[in-house]
């Protein structure tokens, strides 16, 4: 898995007009506000720590983003096409160790500036959720949270 998180990182790097920096000041700005979202200390150095969490975003929004826009996945990504590593994968995403900030995701969306073409991250993360039948209805946000 980690090797197919890496792909969707460098296929999230390519997609956008910005480079890796940009993308790492973002993660030094927020550093203090994503450690204050867990409960335990984190245990890992500063470096160790942005880079995990660097390549796990860029993952989780790549993954989202190719689900939500891609209609024909067939032949185009061998990820996309096994359904059971789909379901691990989602399976994954729902386990409170292995969750982002929802805000980490967002900015990065949002600093690709996809947001002006696609719909807001919120709507395609819930869009990824909901066969879980975990709910229904996707909140609309009337001001930034965040």
């Amino acid at each position: 898995m980690e090797e197919n998180k890496l792909k969707y990182f460098k296929g999230f790097l390519n997609q956008t007009q910005l480079g890796m920096r940009e993308f790492v000041v973002k993660m030094k700005e927020m550093e203090e506000d994503i450690r204050f979202c867990y409960a335990d200390p984190i245990k890992y150095n500063k470096d160790d720590f942005l880079n995990l969490i660097l390549v796990y975003a860029c993952f989780i929004v790549e993954l989202f983003l190719r689900l939500h826009t891609y209609t024909d996945v067939e032949g185009r990504d061998p990820l996309l096409t096994k359904q059971w590593m789909l379901t691990d994968i989602q399976n994954d995403l729902i386990l409170l160790e292995n969750q982002l900030p929802l805000f980490v995701l967002e900015q990065f969306f949002n600093l690709t500036r996809m947001n002006l073409l696609l719909p807001s991250f919120l709507e395609i993360c819930f869009n990824y959720f909901k066969n879980l039948e975990i709910g229904t209805f996707c909140p609309r946000p009337t001001s930034q949270i965040f």
